[in-house]
């Protein structure tokens, strides 16, 4: 390439830088202006700790003109998990209850003196709540909105049943409010004020249910015999449920860890009962401190029981149990062979009852004639012949007879039973020196003693295994 191409080259190139730095600097520009142009950016928000969406703004009111807020009113007014409230275990209900409350943020609602009703529902007052509900419902705030998602829930959370007799007291639950127009006024349905009305006519709020409750704690010995195979999971929740009710009338118990000893050394399990007894030495001598509300000792117990249901070492019988066992079952064998025995002689006296009565039936005619049961006289011969048969004057039928008295069926068994009687009464008088000689009457003896221990284990062992 000659010198005039190169240059003729190099003034093309600075002519196209040129160029490229006008349009940077015309980008610029045009960036620079529309940054002008824009808003600044708002402010970062603060945003506020809650654990579900609900609780996120509870001072602000719902927008039911907001998908969001719309949602949020739906799935809380949906019916509680499990089977509609039909009266019984009302505790496991309210605990639905209080869940679902709480992950709405209807904690205002629903606390009364600083207690939740889910859980003192035997000690508030119905009166406190419809005066709370009344307050919140005139400022029509989010506690109006939350009372109503909480009335929607309870209607679909129990059964007709129990909707039948809530239904008998509409004014409980359904508030009259001032109304914009002086004089008249507004229903509305309040859930606070439901729930208090629903828990009032499925619970009965008297002192003997505290009274009761702590009847049944002080009588734990005599649950536990009446639980299978002394499953101590279920007695201890037995035990909890006891102590709720209790909570909810605003009561405690302060022995409950001796009634629990009490109850748990009357388990089925020999080793589980040592066990525990060491337990208690320790607790008596402080060794060993519990919470007097029971759960730690609860806890532990449920700890040893379940790593010895899991090895399969759980309810197994000790040597005086296995004893015991066998000789209910031979007690209930020997039972079974006298009954079978008694059995087979009833069979036998029928059986030789009606070959007797057969038997007389055929020698006997349709209508006897009046000289066979017509008795000789002393001076009369026992015997006489008629129609040229030979017939003899039976003692034992009291008539004539083809057979003779020595011959007879009736005085042969006569002879026998009577020859029993003098049997038995040599036994019982003895032989006089001092041996009982009778073995059928030491095998009842020894009977007898094997049903009293039996009885006397029996009474000592309700509940166990054997017995069960």
């Amino acid at each position: 390439m000659d010198a005039n191409a190169i240059q003729d080259l190099q003034q093309q190139n600075q002519v196209l830088q040129q160029q490229l730095n006008q349009l940077q600097a015309t980008l610029q520009a045009v960036q620079a202006q529309q940054a002008a142009q824009q808003p600044p950016p708002p402010p970062q928000q603060n945003i506020v700790f809650a654990r579900e969406p609900a609780q996120a703004n509870q001072a602000g009111l719902l927008n039911y003109n907001d998908r969001n807020d719309i949602e949020l009113h739906k799935n809380g007014s949906k019916a509680l998990p499990g089977d509609p409230y039909d009266g019984t275990k009302i505790q496991v209900w309210l605990g639905k209850v209080e869940t679902r409350g709480i992950s709405l943020g209807m904690q205002n609602i629903l606390t009364f003196n600083g207690e939740l009703i889910t859980r003192r529902y035997a000690d508030i007052n119905r009166q406190d709540v419809t005066n709370t509900a009344i307050a919140y419902q005139v400022a029509q705030g989010r506690d109006a909105q939350n009372a109503s998602i909480l009335f929607n829930c309870l209607s679909a959370s129990i059964n007709d049943e129990i909707r039948t007799k809530v239904n008998t007291e509409p004014d409980r639950y359904v508030l009259q409010l001032p109304s914009a127009v002086p004089g008249q006024t507004i229903p509305v349905n309040d859930g606070t004020c439901f729930l208090k009305a629903i828990i009032d006519h499925t619970y009965t709020h008297t002192l003997s249910n505290a009274s009761m409750a702590r009847e049944e704690l002080s009588s734990l010995d005599t649950y536990m015999k009446t639980i299978k195979k002394s499953n101590i999971t279920k007695f201890n929740l037995y035990v909890k449920e006891k102590i709720k009710e209790l909570e909810a009338a605003n009561e405690i118990t302060t022995d409950l860890i001796v009634n629990l000893f009490k109850g748990y050394k009357k388990a089925n399990d020999k080793p589980f009962k040592d066990w525990v007894k060491r337990l208690q030495e320790d607790y008596n001598d402080r060794k060993a401190t519990f919470n007097p509300n029971g759960l730690d000792l609860m806890e532990k117990v449920e700890t040893y029981y379940k790593d010895k249901v899991r090895a399969n070492e759980w309810g197994k019988l000790d040597e005086d149990q296995q004893t015991i066992l066998a000789l209910k079952a031979q007690l209930q064998q020997n039972k079974d062979s006298k009954k079978k025995k008694k059995g087979d002689k009833d069979k036998d006296k029928e059986s030789k009852k009606r070959g007797r009565d057969k038997e007389n039936k055929e020698n006997e005619p349709y209508e006897k004639p009046a000289w066979k049961l017509q008795a000789p006289k002393d001076s009369e011969p026992k015997k006489k012949d008629v129609e040229g048969k030979t017939y003899h004057w039976c003692t034992g039928h009291k008539e004539w007879t083809i057979h003779t008295s020595a011959s007879c069926r009736l005085n042969s068994a006569e002879k026998e039973e009577k020859k029993q009687k003098g049997d038995k009464k040599k036994d019982k008088e003895g032989s006089g020196d001092g041996k009982d000689k009778n073995p059928k009457k030491k095998k009842n003896l020894k009977l007898k003693v094997m049903e009293a221990i039996a009885e006397h284990a029996d009474s000592d062992s309700e509940g166990s295994y054997y017995s069960s």
